[in-house]
């Protein structure tokens, strides 16, 4: 993965080929295409979502009105990409009937970012109802907003 994205991007830093490394999973083109897009942050919006919730909305509001934006299109596909992968990982932690409701909100979250994709569903939408699902993983365990 190193070596590609370092044939691939010539004029990149050591740091930035280590970063991208991450964000790519394993996927070269995944990395090149999401490169820019501060998909750290990203991560720690969904991050901040899992472990606190979100019983104000005021988390999944920011978040859907940053991604909403036209200027925030890579952004969006790259959130339409990484939630339902989120959501799985943090299912992988779970037992018991958390485990199982974990699933079932990885198994819709997996159904709206495709839907969103073919149908062109309102990103506001997709990204406020994503993230709560991502805030639910945090909600089922009794937490709050921090």
């Amino acid at each position: 993965m190193t070596s590609a994205l370092q044939a691939a991007l010539p004029d990149a830093e050591a740091e930035e080929i280590a970063a991208l490394v991450q964000v790519g999973e394993g996927a070269p083109g995944r990395a090149i295409a999401w490169r820019g897009l501060d998909i750290a942050a990203l991560d720690r919006d969904m991050e901040a979502l899992v472990r606190h919730g979100d019983p104000t909305n005021a988390r999944r509001s920011a978040l859907a009105g940053s991604l909403a934006l036209k200027s925030a299109q890579g952004r969006y596909e790259a959130f339409l990409a990484r939630a339902p992968s989120r959501i799985a990982a943090a299912a992988k932690g779970k037992t018991g009937n958390a485990r199982a409701e974990a699933i079932k909100l990885w198994e819709r979250a997996t159904s709206l970012a495709g839907s969103a994709r073919r149908h062109s569903l309102d990103p506001l939408s997709v990204v406020f109802e994503l993230a709560g699902m991502l805030a639910a993983l945090a909600e089922g365990e009794g937490r709050d907003a921090a």
